[in-house]
């Protein structure tokens, strides 16, 4: 009876934890790119309320810093409402079959997290979207309800960027 139990409770244990994992892709440059200028809109749509912040290494050339700054907050504008996100920028050596690629990214994410039938392996980026719209609507659907501890969503960086260090003196960063 008493191995039962034991078997039981490890196996509750076991199943309410979830794997954390980072989804990577690598970015390459290619040769096939279409050579036209378009016309930048004066008025443009503003659909943000996010806001990234981003982390830079000692390992980041300074002027790499301001560049990529102002670019996280051009694509803030465009993105959806969401809760903060952290990114951390460093240069490395990138390993692998494809070290030839400019940079890696790697997006933090949870497997089987909260009650979704869309996502088996959401990123924290979504969760976090998510969560502020179920907070919004007073819902508690997808991951809201799955939020035991709110330290979960700022104890790591969301999105995981490392350039190429051999690619690094190809880059234009203005």
């Amino acid at each position: 009876m008493k191995r039962s139990i034991i078997l039981i409770l490890l196996f509750s244990s076991f199943a309410l934890t979830r794997a954390e994992n980072y989804l990577e892709s690598f970015n390459i440059v290619s040769d096939n790119y279409h050579n036209t200028v378009d016309s930048v809109q004066i008025e443009r749509y503003i659909n943000g309320g996010t806001v990234i912040i981003p982390e830079f290494d000692e390992t980041c050339p300074e002027e790499m810093k301001a560049p990529f700054s102002y670019a996280c907050k051009i694509v803030e504008e465009y993105m959806p409402p969401c809760l903060p996100i952290r990114v951390k920028i460093s240069c490395g050596q990138l390993t692998g079959s494809l070290r030839n690629a400019i940079s890696k990214v790697s997006s933090l994410s949870k497997e089987n997290f909260g009650a979704s039938l869309f996502y088996k392996n959401a990123t924290m980026c979504t969760i976090k979207g998510v969560i502020l719209g179920e907070l919004g609507y007073g819902s508690t659907v997808t991951y809201l309800d799955e939020v035991t501890d709110v330290k979960f969503l700022t104890e790591k960086p969301d999105i995981d960027i490392t350039y190429n260090q051999q690619k690094i003196d190809e880059i234009y960063f203005c």
